[in-house]
């Protein structure tokens, strides 16, 4: 193996070389043949080493681990033995890391050697220190640790030993064993650094920061030259903050280990912490050289490289990262930032997924993932994540913000608004959040709240202008005139150009004030801005039209009209215009072109109307009408319309009706109401009839669908007394659009309206039609059902009053939020808050309606009393269902009614038969022969009465008057029944006596009498429980469908607990314990006997890692051995649990065998506890199965509470309530849930005799009742604290304790929800009643403190601390609420602090008193902020410390703080080499301490290192200042040489010739003789440097300076002729340059070069076309020399003659030039061959065929394959035209034909014989393949004659492939574009009805051939198919006229003419394409 070589090895040879004799040198050579791997060598030079000096220990040491890499143990041991004898300090390092290869699988035989000494000497304290080093190599601390204790039993001053065991103890984590340790080796060894640096490092972990750097600098001391010394300092000096320092460490462990990576990683940390990224990268860059699988290396190569704007290195830096570690969320992170700004969005949010996935917790990953879905589009990814980051920190705004405008994206208004109203409760002024949310308000329609918001925004900016304007749409909306003008001039004002405002400002002219000559100015001036703004030109029409100057409207329109021809508006004022202007005809025929665009356009529909009631027209205008009310029929303007031409043509009645719907539509259309009224008193009063009319069904059409929160569609129901069917419209997908006509809308916001939309959303809808104001109040008529939530049916007339009641007849469907249905047949309503009509009500989606109470239809109203009669099925969650056939009711808290109740599906609903339980509703009346009225609580309900109404209802959006009848009870938790404690006593028909009543006395004396609100009278009744399996999903007898959450009419039994999840098998928390290895010891102690060791190690191990269960199990039996049998059972049971929580199921199975054994063994405990366990398992087992069975479940019929009521029920649900109980006997859960509750009493008792009673049911409520206790107790256990508390307080006497335990739970829980202050008042309401209750205090301290907590959570800091003396002013004194003010302060400081509040050293001024960590923090505060200030302005950061400093009770840091901060900018003004500034601020310090030690050192090194001025000039490159400024005299010459010699350098690199010359001049003078030559030399450079820059007369000169300058002739002729050798441009310059050469006596090389110059111009002026010139300037080169250039340039100059002939025209002199000259044949031939053609050209024009011909034939002897010769003769052999030849003979057979025609063509491609011939035979359907093939092939093999390809391509056409005919077309355009193609290309994208590209190439075909007429015939056709006939006509008339076309095309002309004149397209004949052939 070859020797290795290093700069080491090379070294130390040479100093061996040097010094033969000295060991020192050879140990170091030895070392460094080591550490390059020359073994041999480096053991030769150790061995010299100790020849030369016999005690040399290190050379033995390093021999011993030589001999040990080669497996030679024992004579190491013998070489490192003799080391330690002579030299013991070497003991420390027998387990230095370079011993690791030592013992690689040799642990036994290095254990066998170091044994051996202990053998023969157990005293020998060396050897066990030698065996314990070995043993914590080979990682045995406890092995080690015994040996070493050993050593130092036997030798306690062994200092190596307790290094040694300090070591030990720092690997184990027991600092302070190791710091003891380490501080005995120092009392030891004093000078040992090892042990200084190891004490520091333990130090430094304990974050004993100056004890660590006191003995890191101690062992740097002791010995400077180990790199990990210095890198501990400055790990030190960064904890510190001392970055400069640290840096200085880092630098100098980097000097003496530069290959260590962690030093080059913690530098680069450095340099990031002092500002400087660019330096910290290299730094990293170095690391990941040394160390590539560095992943924090790596990482932070990346984030450096990112703040430094280098993307794609910080990329490639975070994917090596996660190369390195997959799972890096923090890489993740990074990666994903720089792809964010890359705006590579798809990769950014794919890393933040990762990051937010691997990092659950981390809300910035959430929350950027959301924005990058968000740039994405993906709404609802976004929502995913912003909802993630929301629930991780939901104190941030922006984040609730964000989710908002996702929510928005995704069309959900409502969560929208909520997250925004979050984040302005979070951050109450944010403009853009309350614009935002503004916005959504805007969209959904809440205007108020929309400008409630703009206000504000406003109030934030005054300058928003937006906020202004969109303020003023929401005032137009609400048609507010006055206020939107206002809003709008405020817009206008801010932003005079804001056009929309403006044309607001003149809409409200035109509109409301009838001002239209104001109104154009504000729409010119709109259109001014934005010339294309539409609304402002139909407006401006509009006010022209008012201002009755239809004429100037009229010009206006025509002006705007061909960019508006898509604006139907538009088009129809145009129309208008037209026909106020008297062009009638005109306006028709407008009208109809429109019409035929937009034929079901509403709009002009109503335009064309109106044209014909302006010409008298009114059958055609009533048509019209018709047909727009036809296509729309809830458009209010047509049916205004429409009902004017009824009345006009005589149909009162159905104008009448017609009338009804536009006012409901519009009712602010005065016109229509005043038409309609006056119409109305126009009729006969009516005699009324004793037979009211019988209700009719209303239908009830699908709704529609709608998804889309912002697209408002108008829809609606026909009204008319006999509709006619309409269509239903298409479902939409808007959720907030108004649906089509006889389509629901199912849009909860949404106005749907009956016939056309409503332009005013608050209008009154049509009688029979669903209204679109959500305020109007309906019509009574029967109409779809309207899914409006807020909607309610409307009376008979419309009623301008928002919150009447509307009067009993047949309602339509409303949308009205705030209406009250009619009583009679009323329609589906969407109103949450309307009492419907009791008759049969149509189906209603309203969540608060109250339903009728005869036969109410099916309501979606969660707050709704259905009627009680057979209500139709419902849908509301809320609705109280009618006692009587009551529809099926998805209202949770609805009271179902007590007979035939039909099917719920509502998960919460608790239907039943029996008396209602419901605590807050008031159950609906039976069948009532005269039924009351109702009073309604309802602030949103009709006032009026109806004729019937639903029972008293608490609800306070339901009626309030009693009924005769109330329903029976339901189990529903919600519902209020007539037991209810909180509930007012009906005073209706109530009975007597109720069963299952208590009393007791309330806070007034009176006598409450209630029922448990939550038992019912089949048992206690789970509100939220699931129903029992058999009946899930299962239809009942009654047809209830069984729902899986829902309870039903039968008691609910509880379900039984969930099963508990497994626990896991891992420890709650980590722990570093070695529970395994201690078990192992512990079981090997017991073994051995040594059974008290064995317990101490159970019981550590049961105290450090209590989840181990082995230990348990291993403990017990230990403890059994001893006889503790009881205590071994308690292990054994307590490791059972833990095994199985883990799912060890052997440990399982083993802990189970050891604890029956010890049972069996006769341990009576164990006996006993299995005993009871097994009885209390068997107890609970039965317990739960008979709580938990369906069959053991007690029937309705024995625990039911019968009221009194019940026998008044109607006979039918007697009967229904039999046969429930019948079947309640064989099916008890079915029959509990049918059986109504009038009959529950004559239930059969035998149902309940094998079932044991429930715990909660009274079998005789009559003489049992449940105490308040008991009540308390039930409502707490459902956790209905709020009803407990009422409860309390309202019973006599109370329990305090109860109250307390109440009313603490109550407030912790609403102090949990973040209601703190409800939380006080709840406990408030406690202490009014128990004032002197203990711990109430204790308690109101405690949420005083939450709150204050929460408060400043949110960084409500001034509130919370206001909160907290508030109560300190109750509770004095209280330390709590002190410690909590403190608390507060400190937050409120901290947060100042980071955010840079202007009083946050105030606050900490304030705090500084308290303690000393608030004393470091306002020092901190003051010396940040100061060290901040300090960057920008000195004076204001001294200023601050000094007013710090004088406040009283000043810190003493402070005395310092100025003086360092001026002291750190002067060292740092010196460093940037201000030495003045550096000065100044060292004086300042000075004067502040007069004895400043550093300041004094920085001013004397200022002195020290201060230069003369122009030295420092000429230092700081200001060599002109230098040289004015040097001295004269002889000490200074050399300076000035220098200097000026510097100076001129330097005018001679800026290419300053001139000051160069200058400055030399002057040099000359400033120096001696012996330095002149040197300048003269420099001189004579600079003006030979003259000569290579200098040009025209600048250079002339500088010849002439040159030898002015007494240059060498001959030197100067060679300048002077290598100039003119190089050439110039400009002539004059050469020529002059020319002359100064002397010819007669130069060589031929001079002479070569003269003769050369002059050709160069001869050439320039013959390239120029100057021939004369150049023949002028070879005649002077011929002079000075003839050569071969000068012959060439002769003929060059005959061509260039000739070619001018030629040019000229002049080809006879041309041809006889060419021919006398001297040129070559091969340079004649293109002369001759060019003037030849010329002539034949000429002949051919003057049409001298022969003569052409002749000429053409020379040429051809020439150039055969000349194309212009090839062409003539082609045209020759052509004749004509290819019509006039006549197609080759053909063999019959086709394959032969074939063959001749493909030798024909190949040999001539235009061979149009042989074309014709294969168009007539192949051209036909049945061989156009054949045509086909043939064309293809003569292309392939003609690929680069385009002749082919065009056969091919128009061959591809004659077959009828014109798609592959237009691709050979264009490839033939790309490379040979004939003309022709052009045409080609034309027809075949005609035939393809590609009219467009059509277009385009007819237009090139038509430039392309001017006179050809097949374009023209083009033209016509496309003319004609585009149905321009006018065009098409004109272009064939045009056509007709072309000169030299055909017979056949002029003919074709007059057809096609003829019949574009007709207005007829074109005919196929006429269409179709010639033959090219």
């Amino acid at each position: 193996m070859a020797e290795v070589t290093s700069p080491e090895v090379q070294k130390y040879s040479t100093l061996v070389k040097l010094q033969p004799d000295n060991p020192e040198a050879h140990f170091r050579l030895g070392f460094a043949h080591e550490d390059a791997g020359n073994t041999a060598e480096a053991v030769k030079h150790y061995e010299v080493a100790i020849k030369l000096q016999p005690r040399h220990a290190m050379s033995y040491l390093h021999r011993g681990f030589l001999f040990a890499k080669g497996g030679e143990l024992q004579l190491a041991l013998q070489e490192w033995a003799k080391a330690f004898e002579y030299d013991p300090h070497l003991h420390v390092k027998f387990t230095t890391p370079e011993l690791r290869p030592i013992y690689t699988g040799k642990f036994d035989q290095a254990i066998q050697q170091l044994t051996r000494p202990i053998v023969i000497n157990p005293k020998d304290a060396f050897a066990h220190y030698q065996l314990g080093t070995a043993y914590k190599y080979f990682q045995k601390p406890e092995l080690a640790l015994q040996s070493l204790k050993r050593a130092l039993e036997i030798n306690p001053d062994l200092w190596e030993a307790h290094f040694q065991c300090g070591e030990i103890f720092s690997q184990l984590g027991q600092n302070k064993l190791a710091i003891s340790s380490f501080q005995r080796a120092i009392d030891g060894n004093s000078r040992y650094a090892d042990s200084h640096y190891q004490l520091g490092l333990i130090y430094e972990k304990e974050n004993m920061s100056a004890l660590a750097l006191r003995h890191v600098e101690r062992a740097i001391e002791l010995d400077s030259e180990v790199s990990k010394y210095h890198f501990a300092l400055g790990r030190i000096f960064m904890k510190q903050t001392k970055f400069k320092h640290a840096m200085k460490q880092y630098q100098r462990a980097l000097d003496l280990d530069p290959t260590d990576a962690r030093i080059h990683l913690r530098l680069a940390e450095c340099c990031k912490q002092m500002y400087r990224p660019d330096l910290a990268i290299s730094c990293y860059e170095k690391a990941v050289e040394l160390d590539p699988d560095s992943s924090e290396a790596v990482y932070e190569l990346g984030t450096t490289a990112l703040q430094l704007g280098d993307i794609d290195r910080a990329i490639t830096g975070f994917r090596k990262a996660l190369e390195l570690n997959p799972q890096d969320a923090y890489a993740h992170y990074s990666l994903a930032q720089a792809y964010h700004r890359q705006k590579d969005f798809e990769a950014a949010a794919t890393h933040y997924g990762e990051s937010a996935r691997l990092n659950p917790k981390d809300a910035f990953a959430a929350y950027n993932l959301g924005l990058m879905r968000d740039e994405l589009g993906q709404a609802e990814q976004a929502i995913e994540a912003y909802q993630r980051a929301v629930e991780l920190k939901p104190h941030d705004a922006q984040y609730h913000l964000n989710l908002g405008r996702a929510y928005l994206k995704a069309k959900r208004p409502q969560e929208a608004a909520s997250e925004l109203k979050q984040a302005i409760k979070l951050n109450p002024n944010d403009l853009e959040t309350n614009f935002q949310l503004a916005d959504v308000h805007m969209a959904t329609g809440q205007f108020d709240e929309a400008i409630n918001l703009y206000r504000k925004v406003v109030e934030l900016n005054p300058q928003s202008v937006e906020a202004r304007f969109r303020m003023a749409q929401a005032f137009q909306t609400l048609d507010m005139p006055d206020y939107a003008f206002e809003a709008f001039q405020e817009t206008v004002r801010l932003d005079p150009r804001h056009f929309e405002a403006l044309h607001g400002l003149g809409h409200i002219y035109l509109t409301n004030r009838t001002k239209p000559s104001i109104a154009v100015d504000f729409f010119q001036q709109a259109l001014d801005v934005e010339p294309s703004h539409a609304p402002s030109m139909v407006s401006l029409g509009d006010a022209y039209m008012q201002l009755g100057q239809p004429d100037r409207a009229l010009q206006f329109f025509e002006r705007k009209l061909e960019e508006n021809r898509d604006n139907i508006v538009f088009v129809s004022k145009y129309c208008l215009a037209l026909c106020d202007s008297g062009h009638a005809d005109k306006a028709s025929e407008e009208i109809r072109v429109a019409l035929q665009l937009n034929p079901e356009s509403v709009e002009l529909r109503r335009t064309l109307a109106v044209l014909f009631e302006k010409q008298g027209r009114a059958q055609d205008a009533m048509d019209a009408w018709r047909t727009a009310v036809r296509l729309d029929e809830n458009d209010a303007a047509s049916l205004f319309g429409f009902a004017k031409a009824l009345k006009a043509g005589g149909n009162e009645t159905e104008a009448a009706q017609q009338l009804e719907r536009v006012v409901n539509l519009d009712p602010k259309n005065q016109e229509a109401k005043d038409l309609l009224a006056s119409m109305i008193m126009a009729q006969p009063t009516p005699t009324p009839t004793a037979t009211p009319v019988p209700p009719q069904e209303p239908a009830t059409p699908a709704p529609a669908e709608s998804s889309d929160p912002f697209d408002f569609i108008g829809a609606g129901a026909t009204g008319e007394s006999s509709p006619e069917p309409v269509p239903t419209a298409p479902a939409s997908e808007d959720p907030f659009a108004t649906p089509a006509p006889t389509a629901a809308a199912e849009d909860p916001f949404s106005t749907p309206a009956p016939a056309a939309p409503a332009e005013d959303p608050f209008s009154t809808p049509a009688p029979a039609a669903q209204a679109e104001d959500p305020f109007s109040t309906p019509a009574p008529a029967a109409a779809a059902p309207a899914e409006d939530p807020f909607s309610a049916p409307a009376p008979a007339a419309p009623a301008e009053d928002p919150f009447s009641t509307p009067a009993p007849a047949e309602v339509a469907s409303t949308d009205d939020p705030f209406s009250a249905p009619a009583p009679a047949e009323a329609a589906t309503a969407d109103d949450p808050f309307t009492t419907p009509a009791p008759a049969e009500a149509a189906p209603t989606d309203d969540p608060f309606a109250t339903p009728a109470p005869a036969e109410a239809a099916t309501t979606d109203d969660p707050f709704a009393t259905p009627a009680p009669a057979e209500a139709a099925p419902t849908d509301d969650p809320f609705a109280t269902p009618a006692p009587a056939e009551a529809a099926t009711t998805d209202d949770p808290f609805a009271t179902p009614a007590p007979a035939e109740a039909a099917t719920t599906d509502d998960p919460f609903a608790t239907p039943a038969p029996a008396q209602t339980e419901d605590p807050f509703a008031t159950p609906a009346p039976t069948e009532s022969e005269e039924p009351t009225q109702a009073t309604v609580d309802d602030p949103f309900a009709g006032s009026e009465p109806v004729d019937e109404a639903p029972a008293t209802v608490d609800d306070p959006f339901a009626g309030s008057e009693p009924v005769e009848e109330v329903s029976t009870a339901v189990d529903d938790p919600f519902a209020t029944p007539p037991e209810d404690p909180f509930a007012t006593d009906v005073g209706a028909a109530a009975p007597a006596e109720t069963s299952g009543e208590y009393e007791f006395e309330a806070k007034d004396g009176a006598t409450m009498v209630t029922g448990n609100p939550f038992e019912s009278n089949q048992g206690t009744i789970d509100p939220f429980a699931t129903a029992p399996p058999e009946s899930t999903g299962e239809e009942n007898e009654a047809g209830q469908e069984a729902y899986p959450f829902a309870s039903g009419e039968e008691a609910t039994q509880e379900p039984p607990a969930p099963t508990a999840e497994p626990v896991s098998a891992a420890p709650s928390g980590e722990s570093d314990f070695p529970a395994e290895d201690v078990l192992q010891q512990a079981i090997l102690a017991n073994v051995t006997g040594q059974s008290d060791e064995a317990e101490k190690l159970f019981q550590s191990i049961l105290e450090q890692s209590p989840d181990y269960a082995p230990a348990y199990f291993h403990f017990g039996q230990y403890q059994r051995s001893q006889g503790n049998g009881e205590k071994a059972v308690e292990l054994f049971k307590a490791g059972l649990s833990k095994a199985e929580a883990q799912e060890n199921e052997d440990l399982v199975g083993q802990i189970s065998a050891e604890l029956r054994l010890t049972a069996q063994g006769g341990d009576e405990a164990a006996e006993q506890s299995t005993g009871d366990s097994e009885e209390a398992q068997a107890e609970e087992a039965a317990t739960e199965a008979t709580e938990s069975s369906p069959e053991e479940a007690e029937t309705p019929a024995e625990t039911a509470e019968t009221p009194a009521e019940a026998e008044e029920a109607p006979a039918e649900a007697a009967q229904e309530a039999e046969e429930a109980t019948e079947t309640a006997q064989v099916e008890p859960e079915a029959a509990a849930e049918e059986a109504p509750a009038e009959v529950a009493e004559e239930a059969p008792a035998e149902a309940e005799e094998d079932k044991p009673a429930s715990k909660d049911t009274v079998a005789d409520d009559s003489t049992t009742q449940p105490t308040v206790a008991e009540q308390l107790e039930s409502l707490e256990n459902i956790g209905s604290y709020d009803a407990a508390a009422v409860l309390w307080e309202n019973v006599e006497p109370r329990d305090p304790a109860h109250g307390q335990r109440i009313f603490f739970t109550l407030a912790d829980s609403q102090a949990a929800d973040g209601e703190h202050a409800a939380a006080l008042e709840t406990i408030a309401r406690f202490v009014a009643l128990a004032p002197d209750h203990e711990g109430t205090t204790d308690k109101i301290v405690e949420l005083e403190v939450a709150r204050a907590n929460s408060l400043g959570g949110e960084q409500k800091f001034e509130e919370a601390l206001g909160h907290l003396k508030a109560s300190l002013e109750t509770h004095s004194g209280n330390e709590a609420l002190q410690s909590a003010v403190a608390d507060i302060q400190r937050r409120q400081r901290d947060h100042a602090l980071e955010s840079g509040a202007e009083n946050a050293l105030e606050l900490a001024r304030n705090l500084a008193s308290q303690s000393e960590e608030d004393k470091a923090a306002y020092v901190s505060a003051v010396k940040k902020q100061a060290e901040t200030l300090a960057e920008s302005d000195l004076d204001a950061s001294l200023a601050l410390v000094d007013g710090e400093s004088q406040a009283e009770e000043a810190p003493a840091e402070f005395a310092a703080l100025a003086t360092d901060i001026l002291m750190a900018h002067a060292t740092k003004a010196k460093a940037d080499g201000e030495a003045e500034k550096a000065k100044e601020l060292a004086q300042k310090v000075l004067e502040r301490s007069s004895d400043h030690a550093d300041a004094q050192a920085l001013l004397e090194q200022l002195a020290a290192e201060e230069v003369p001025e122009w030295k420092a000039a000429e230092d700081s490159g200001d060599l002109e200042t230098a040289a004015s400024q040097v001295p004269d005299g002889d000490e200074h010459e050399e300076d000035r040489h220098r200097i000026y010699g510097a100076l001129v350098a330097k005018h001679r690199e800026a290419d300053e010739i001139d000051k160069a010359l200058e400055v030399a001049s002057s040099w000359l003078e400033k120096v001696g003789e012996e330095k002149q030559s040197d300048v003269q030399g420099v001189r004579r450079e600079i003006f030979t440097k003259q000569l290579d820059n200098a040009t025209g007369d600048a250079l002339v000169a500088a010849f002439d300076n040159l030898k002015a300058a007494d240059i060498d002739e001959s030197e100067w002729q060679k300048l002077l002729l290598d100039k003119i050798k190089a050439g110039a441009d400009d002539q004059e310059q050469t020529k002059a340059l020319l002359a100064k050469v002397q010819l007669e006596n130069a060589d031929d090389d001079a002479k070569a070069a003269v003769s050369g110059a002059w050709l160069g111009m001869a050439k320039a002026a013959l390239d120029s076309d100057d021939v004369s010139a150049a023949q002028e300037h070879l005649a002077t080169a011929m002079a000075a020399q003839e050569n071969e250039a000068t012959t060439e340039l002769s003929k060059s100059i005959a061509a260039k003659q000739a070619q001018a002939l030629i040019d000229a025209g002049k080809h006879e002199e041309a041809v006889t030039l060419v021919n006398e000259s001297s040129l070559d044949e091969e340079a004649k031939k293109p002369l001759l061959v060019a003037a030849l053609l010329g002539q034949a050209q000429a002949a051919k024009e003057a049409e001298e065929t022969d003569k052409a011909t002749e000429l053409f034939e020379k040429v051809k002897e020439l150039e055969p394959e000349n194309e212009a010769v090839v062409a003539h003769f082609a045209e020759l052999e052509a004749a004509l035209s290819p019509a006039d030849v006549e197609a080759i003979a053909l063999p019959d057979d086709l394959e032969e034909a074939i063959e001749v025609l493909k030798e024909k063509l190949a040999a001539n491609a235009k061979d149009y014989g042989a074309l014709k011939a294969a168009y007539e035979k192949l051209g036909t359907k049945a061989n156009a393949r054949k045509l086909i093939d043939l064309f293809r092939e003569l292309q392939k093999k003609n690929s680069d004659n385009p002749d082919y390809l065009l056969s091919l391509a128009r061959a591809y056409s004659h077959v009828g492939k014109d798609t592959l005919a237009v691709v050979q077309f264009r490839k033939l355009l790309s490379s040979d574009p004939q003309p022709e193609v052009y045409l080609d290309l034309t027809r075949a994208y005609r035939r393809l009805k590609k009219m467009a590209d059509a277009g385009k190439t007819l237009e090139l075909a038509l430039a392309k051939l001017p006179d050809h007429p097949g374009p023209v015939r083009e033209k016509v056709v496309i003319s004609s198919l585009n149905d321009d006939h006018a065009t098409a006509a004109e272009t064939a008339k045009e056509g007709m006229k072309m000169v030299n076309i055909t017979d056949d095309d002029r003919e074709w002309f007059e057809k096609a003419a003829a019949e574009a004149d007709a207005g007829n397209v074109l005919s196929d004949e006429l269409q179709e394409v010639p033959s090219p052939f």
